[in-house]
């Protein structure tokens, strides 16, 4: 069954909207995390799901990647993401609110076409522009070429 949000606002910014809802669907599923020339992980991936342990040898990427997912999954980074943002992913449903002044979002199919492309916008952003911070570090050029890409599994977006 769809479930739907009835949003009765007169004025909303379409990437607030998308982050409320992308709040709702990461949470539960499985997904994909690639990143490639993050410190000393030249090309590594790795799959969370609800509990996810990483262990191995010092110097190895651990806290890089780590660091990397908190940095781009946490909720207090939105407002950062939103501002830098320059998907419009919710045009259709801004101009309908305008229009009617009310809208019916879809979640279902909100995230089955959506999600990886927030996610990996998500990504791209944290990387160019919040990686060298969030890390405390200054030593140019570490994280010049880094890459992270984010999937959710086609069998959780369809779920």
């Amino acid at each position: 069954m769809a479930q739907y949000w009835i949003i009765k606002i007169e004025r909303m910014k379409t990437k607030v909207i998308s982050f409320s809802i992308l709040s709702i669907f990461v949470g539960d599923k499985s997904m994909k995390i690639k990143f490639t020339n993050l410190g000393s992980i030249k090309n590594g991936e790795i799959e969370l799901k609800p509990l996810t342990i990483c262990i191995g040898p010092n110097n190895t990427g651990k806290t890089y990647s780590a660091y990397c997912i908190y940095g781009i999954l946490d909720p207090a980074i939105v407002p950062f993401y939103v501002k830098h943002t320059d998907l419009n992913v919710f045009d259709e449903f801004i101009d309908e609110l305008t229009e009617s002044g009310y809208v019916e979002i879809d979640l279902e199919k909100i995230i089955k076409n959506y999600a990886n492309l927030i996610l990996n916008d998500m990504c791209k952003i944290f990387v160019e522009k919040a990686i060298y911070k969030f890390m405390q570090t200054s030593k140019e050029g570490l994280f010049d070429n880094t890459k992270i890409e984010v999937k959710l599994s086609e069998e959780d977006l369809n779920s």
